[in-house]
């Protein structure tokens, strides 16, 4: 289900959000769509905090959880991510 509307009106398309033009005219319906998308995705994407460092991002949705730094930081088998503070260390005397 989509949350904006594609309509074609004299060979062009035209992208709708409960009945006002928001975007458009596209000569073609599949980039009308395709834009279409990305202002849907960029509509869910929300501010949260990332479950490794606690910094705070740009999310695209409930299934993104870890900031671009820790998700690369993971793939490199990083123990941490540059945005997170290192613990002081304790030393002994």
């Amino acid at each position: 289900m989509r949350a904006f509307d594609v309509v074609g009106q004299h060979g062009r398309y035209m992208i709708l959000d409960n009945g006002e033009q928001i975007a458009g005219p596209y000569t073609y319906k599949w980039r009308a769509e395709q834009v279409s998308d990305q202002l849907e995705a960029k509509a869910r994407r929300s501010v949260r905090r990332c479950i490794s460092c606690s910094a705070s991002f740009e999310s695209d949705g409930p299934h993104h959880r870890m900031c671009d730094n820790c998700r690369a930081a993971k793939r490199e088998n990083v123990p941490f991510c540059s945005v997170r503070k290192a613990r002081p260390v304790r030393l002994f005397s």
